[in-house]
């Protein structure tokens, strides 16, 4: 597998256990321009030459994270988009949470 995109959010049920720093940090390295704030959400923001090309990146995003059934946070401001992702049933983060971060990254790269 090249891209984390290319793979599906693992479904998380009673059992799934959050990653721990190491794998956080292991994780991060498979992602471009992440973040990790409050050591439980990957985050990144996005900028965009105006509201409406922020507001298409959101609609883009937005059945992504349906067909997923991951469903980020994300803050649409002029010239800005924010996504910020963690699984909230573990209150931390785990795979599905790079993979969603990566599609999200994929999206805005065919956007141009």
């Amino acid at each position: 597998m090249g891209r984390l995109s290319e793979g599906r959010c693992p479904v998380c049920t009673g059992e799934t256990v959050r990653f721990n720093a190491a794998e956080v940090q292991e994780w991060l390295g498979k992602i471009s321009g992440w973040s990790v704030a409050e050591d439980r959400d990957l985050e990144k923001s996005y900028s965009f030459p105006d509201f409406l090309s922020g507001l298409a990146f959101v609609n883009l995003i937005a059945p992504i994270a349906e067909e997923e059934g991951h469903h980020p946070d994300i803050v649409l401001v002029w010239g800005k988009v924010t996504v910020k992702i963690f699984t909230h049933s573990i209150g931390g983060l785990q795979a599905g949470d790079f993979v969603l971060a990566d599609k999200v990254d994929e999206v805005r790269e065919r956007m141009g």
